[in-house]
């Protein structure tokens, strides 16, 4: 569990629990029947097979979509209409309005980022590996080059490169430039294949008998026939540069994996906890200090301690600590995947008082870090 400073609150997904699933390629019926337009229409050599591995189909595609076109199935189809349609909206507008969505956050998000550097002076702290960390890393960079720009009149390029963390060789080499005496680009091997070899190789690939079958296949047909065209990466190479190397098989997609995130815009937001051991007055003695911080105002809310670690105690611990803040609780609690942070008594208590209990990923030992610093 990432525990970010002062933000900005992210709205909550509206997804479903099912959100993070794999999803498999779905094709709407404007698709489908403009697939069959487009391959109907391909009457040169090989355009057929170029369309269908250009756009990841196979030639069952196209023959299962013109039956349920002839069948009149493919136009009455409700799972192939766009959302957008049936909203009484082109799908264009959604689709814009989702970038403009988006553009707006990634403002808000810059806007927050050039603050927090103008406060802590532009200085390497500011955005070092933590903001990198949270997807920052363009705007960094964009700081650390208008930063450089104004300290290098004043300092030097030395000093200004020490300050914003940049490399004094990479500032010279992109001043220079290419130079003359660079060494020039390595020739092509006596080997390789003439433009009419590669064109040719593209046409056997896009044929009617190759054009469902992968590079690896049809490398292997010809070779049982004695004819030896090019290697297999060669084959790869050469449809990645035509533009037809796309994934074909029904596959779901896993969707990219995000840190989880606790965002703190006031206080009584997010507070973290953790248990911390106190060497006693002699050898083998330790006593347990019990600490609860706000983490937007970094206040000790309340803190305690106690001979042992029990979840009996951490219970009390939390309640005491709701009851001096006024009886009020934050929307979160963040605590590691200690047995008193997990146990039944805690889990019960957070539950009853409607907050969300959260916990470090597992094996990452830095998701606790205003409570473990």
């Amino acid at each position: 569990m990432q525990v970010a400073s002062p933000a900005v609150r992210r709205p909550a997904r509206k997804d479903g629990p099912r959100s993070g699933q794999p999803r498999r390629r779905t094709f709407t019926a404007a698709y489908k029947l403009a697939m069959i337009e487009k391959y109907d229409a391909a009457a040169e050599p090989g355009a057929k097979g170029a369309l269908l591995r250009g756009e990841g189909l196979y030639d069952s595609h196209i023959s299962y979509w013109r039956k349920a076109r002839d069948s009149g199935a493919l136009a009455s189809s409700a799972a192939a209409v766009p959302a957008a349609a049936h909203k009484g909206r082109p799908a264009g507008d959604a689709e814009n309005e989702r970038l403009r969505k988006r553009l707006a956050r990634a403002e808000v998000k810059l806007g927050q980022t050039r603050a927090a550097l103008d406060i802590m002076g532009k200085s390497v702290c500011a955005f070092g590996a933590a903001l990198r960390e949270r997807g920052f890393a363009e705007a960094v960079r964009q700081v650390s080059e208008e930063t450089f720009d104004l300290l290098e009149p004043v300092t030097g390029v030395k000093k200004a490169c020490e300050l914003t963390g940049k490399s004094r060789a990479t500032v010279y080499r992109r001043r220079r430039g290419m130079r003359s005496g660079c060494r020039e680009l390595r020739p092509a091997p006596p080997n390789a294949l003439s433009e009419g070899e590669r064109n040719a190789l593209v046409a056997v690939l896009d044929s009617p008998r190759f054009r469902d079958k992968a590079p690896r296949q049809v490398w292997a047909l010809l070779i049982d026939e004695g004819v030896y065209l090019a290697s297999v990466s060669t084959i790869y190479r050469l449809l990645r540069a035509a533009g037809q190397v796309r994934e074909r098989r029904a596959q779901a997609a896993h969707p990219a994996r995000t840190k989880p995130e606790l965002i703190a815009d006031a206080p009584n937001r997010v507070w973290s906890w953790d248990i911390t051991k106190l060497a006693g007055p002699r050898r083998g003695v330790y006593y347990h200090l019990y600490v609860m911080i706000d983490i937007f105002s970094r206040c000790a809310v309340h803190f305690e301690v106690h001979a042992t670690e029990l979840g009996e105690l951490a219970k009390d611990f939390m309640s005491e600590a709701v009851r001096l803040n006024g009886g009020t609780g934050p929307h979160a609690i963040h605590a590691d995947r200690g047995t008193s942070m997990t146990s039944k008594p805690v889990s019960a208590l957070l539950s009853d008082l409607a907050i969300l209990k959260s916990h470090s990923r597992p094996k990452v030992s830095n998701d606790n870090p205003y409570s473990e610093a």
